[in-house]
């Protein structure tokens, strides 16, 4: 979800919100003895990870009479929380399923504020609706190139 909020003929506030997440369940054999029985089954690794992100950009707009181009730079601030649980269920004693205790949950949470490069084009489909195609450039400290993305989408222009 985007707002392009103008800021005068030539300058915008292109302001972003965008949230992503991913999960995946990791399956392996389990063997072990518990109190002199061998007992066989599953363990089980479930992550969760989901991310919000802010982006604020100020930007400049060269307007032409169906299209205009715009060019900026901002922060993007993003805030991501994994979650994450293993367990172990076994089979013992012909095949009776059961829970070795409730396993390990765990969460942690993490924040940036990055550098962010935009870039993109305008187009007017109709008087009140316009189509977005842009680039963003994030400089991110983990990664010595940084991140790109291709930030695609319709929008209202509301009457003024």
């Amino acid at each position: 979800m985007g707002i392009l909020a103008p800021l005068g003929r030539r300058w915008g506030l292109l302001w972003d919100v965008t949230g992503s997440w991913a999960a995946r369940t990791f399956h392996r054999p389990f063997a072990a003895n518990v109190n002199g029985r061998r007992v066989h089954g599953e363990e089980q690794m479930s992550f969760r990870y989901t991310r919000l992100s802010l982006m604020p950009s100020v930007v400049r707009l060269w307007r032409r009479e169906r299209f205009a181009v715009y060019a900026g730079a901002g922060l993007s601030y993003w805030i991501g929380w994994e979650r994450s649980h293993y367990r172990v269920l076994a089979v013992a004693d012909d095949e009776v399923l059961r829970r070795l205790g409730d396993g390990h949950r765990g969460s942690y949470w993490e924040t940036a504020a990055l550098l962010a490069l935009r870039s993109g084009v305008l187009f007017s489909l109709s008087p009140r609706a316009v189509l977005r195609m842009g680039w963003r450039h994030d400089f991110r400290p983990e990664a010595p190139r940084g991140s790109s993305a291709i930030d695609l989408g319709i929008g209202y222009r509301f009457p003024n």
